[in-house]
């Protein structure tokens, strides 16, 4: 019985393709790169706001002055008038909208960094 197993298995072990290694030979996998911390995430967080913050009051005062010339352009014609004031009201209402958001952010960010309630800081220390 045991002779019969050690042929079965044998045989398992025959039939089982050899393991694929993606890596070809020769090739060195490079070291890790370091793992991303609770600090580093919030820095890549603010940079990309930053980012997107600038952008959105540049596209606002883009669309406010748009809106300012399409109204001065439309002369009599209320139509064009309608939608010139309508642009600029938007634009006004996405920019304040856009800066009320990031300053919620801004807040939680720093109540949940303990900077929040910081008065004097010198350095790392906070008073």
């Amino acid at each position: 019985m045991l002779n019969k197993f050690k042929n079965i298995l044998y045989a398992v072990i025959a039939l089982d393709p050899p393991a694929y290694n993606p890596i070809p030979p020769g090739l060195q996998v490079p070291p890790s790169a370091p793992a991303l911390t609770l600090g580093g995430a919030e820095l890549v967080l603010r940079i990309i706001g930053n980012y997107l913050m600038t952008f959105a009051i540049i596209f606002a005062v883009i669309m406010i002055t748009w809106g300012g010339i399409t109204y001065m352009f439309a002369q009599d014609n209320q139509t064009k008038i309608t939608a010139a004031q309508a642009r600029t009201k938007n634009a006004i209402i996405g920019a304040a909208i856009f800066l009320a958001v990031g300053l919620i952010l801004k807040t939680i960010a720093s109540i949940i960094t303990g900077q929040f309630f910081c008065r004097i800081s010198i350095g790392p220390i906070c008073f």
